[in-house]
């Protein structure tokens, strides 16, 4: 086979670069690796209500920081459910690794997961999207599997663009210990992906999306001087004004906003709770982190 040369080589990678992302897309199977502006997304967890973000303002601005060196461990039960039209070869060791690369990526924050050895599997005809808009398929599925005092994670098949998603309060965080609120849905195909893991573990333990309750483009309310910081977005200040806009495909640099602004954001596309491409997406702040490890004291601490 007659090989490239180095010059011709580097003008297809740059070609194959422009089209992908000039060129529309029309898969809607395609979940994390989708960067939606829409009032859909790829995930499905609901934004803090004015009071809970209360709530979480008051937390981080909390004196907790004799107890944000303490180790904290969660156990995690794995729920591996099949679609039996459309099975695919999900199996244990995949979760494994993907349990490891999620302990990498919380060590920060002193936290680690015990993933527990039965790996349990089910089969249901419902999407991931159709029991997120229906508590009753979401029941159906979980009562005769969830484990108490675990975190219960569910492993659904997609048909949609949404990836995951975590049942959280909106309100009332301390109320988590007498509810029956302990899970986190992943697809298939996410679980394969860190960013989406770590993205819904970090739901799990209060931490908003980047951009604020909406992922309306260039919607955001924070200030780009960060005056506003604590009580806008995510709450938290390492992480900068996220207007939810658009990335270049290839290094992964912000370009701007379709929509006309006269902010210039400069938005960490490589967070983990934003919504730019999971390939992109690789860390927490170290705010985040500590706001991690506080909502998992205050709030999740009844779960051994």
């Amino acid at each position: 086979m007659k090989r490239l040369s180095p010059l011709l080589l580097a003008l297809c990678l740059f070609t194959s670069c422009q089209l992908l992302q000039k060129a529309p897309t029309t898969d809607t199977t395609d979940t994390s690796d989708h960067q939606d502006h829409g009032k859909e997304g790829p995930c499905g967890s609901q934004p803090c209500s004015e009071p809970g973000a209360g709530e979480l303002i008051d937390l981080y601005e909390s004196d907790m920081e004799d107890d944000l060196m303490i180790e904290k461990s969660f156990k995690i039960v794995a729920h591996i459910v099949q679609n039996p039209s459309t099975p695919s070869d999900l199996d244990k060791a995949t979760v494994v690794a993907a349990i490891n690369e999620l302990n990498r990526n919380f060590a920060g924050a002193h936290i680690s997961f015990d993933l527990q050895s039965n790996v349990s599997n089910t089969s249901s005809i419902h999407y991931l999207s159709a029991i997120r808009s229906d508590q009753q398929f979401e029941k159906t599925i979980t009562d005769p599997l969830d484990v108490d005092n675990t975190i219960n994670l569910y492993l659904v098949q997609t048909n949609s663009l949404l990836a995951g998603y975590t049942p959280v309060l909106a309100e009332d965080f301390k109320d988590y210990v007498n509810l029956d609120l302990n899970r986190i849905f992943i697809s298939h195909k996410a679980i394969k992906q860190p960013a989406t893991v770590a993205h819904e573990f970090g739901h799990f333990f209060n931490l908003q999306h980047t951009f604020g309750n909406s992922p309306l483009e260039a919607s955001t309310t924070e200030r780009l001087d960060g005056s506003n910081c604590q009580q806008a977005g995510d709450f938290i200040c390492d992480t900068p004004p996220d207007p939810n806009g658009q990335q270049d495909c290839c290094d992964c640099s912000y370009l701007g906003t379709t929509q006309p602004t006269n902010v210039e954001f400069n938005p960490l596309t490589n967070n983990f709770m934003s919504y730019y491409k999971y390939c992109c997406r690789t860390a927490f702040t170290p705010g985040q982190l500590r706001a991690v490890k506080m909502a998992a004291l205050e709030y999740r601490g009844y779960l051994n």
